[in-house]
């Protein structure tokens, strides 16, 4: 939810506005304080309702944060935990990577990439050397 308050600047940041905003399906009603009253008294009726308000509650977090999840700049990448030996989406881990071109900084040039799963950018993490032979680097 700090993402979407940081990159979409949506009039409120409750999960059930940003999932309704989203398109992803609405919050069950929420749980009202004489559920949870029935609950510390140990009524089975009430623990039942609060695990199907919960279950459902983490269902559209889920469904929210994989909507999310390019634009998450600090999530952690997936490729450092990758078995396979192949190149992977470091926001999702996917295979199904595209070639998009390159991306240059001020010394290099790299492969970039697009994510068919999630959506997101990513670029080599070695530099392609042919295109990077005659570039001289100011003192």
């Amino acid at each position: 939810l700090k993402t979407a308050r940081k990159q979409f600047r949506l009039p409120s940041n409750k999960l059930s506005y940003v999932a309704h905003y989203l398109k992803l399906g609405e919050k069950p009603s929420s749980s009202n304080m004489e559920l949870w009253k029935s609950c510390m008294n140990g009524e089975a009726k009430a623990w039942k309702e609060m695990k199907k308000y919960n279950i459902n509650d983490v269902i559209l977090t889920e469904k929210v944060y994989d909507k999310l999840l390019p634009w998450i700049s600090n999530h952690p990448n997936h490729a450092l935990f990758n078995k396979v030996n192949a190149i992977v989406c470091p926001t999702c881990g996917s295979q199904h990577l595209q070639r998009r071109g390159i991306t240059r900084t001020k010394t290099m040039s790299y492969q970039r990439y697009h994510c068919q799963n999630c959506g997101a950018w990513s670029r080599d993490r070695l530099a392609n050397r042919e295109d990077n032979e005659n570039t001289l680097v100011g003192l």
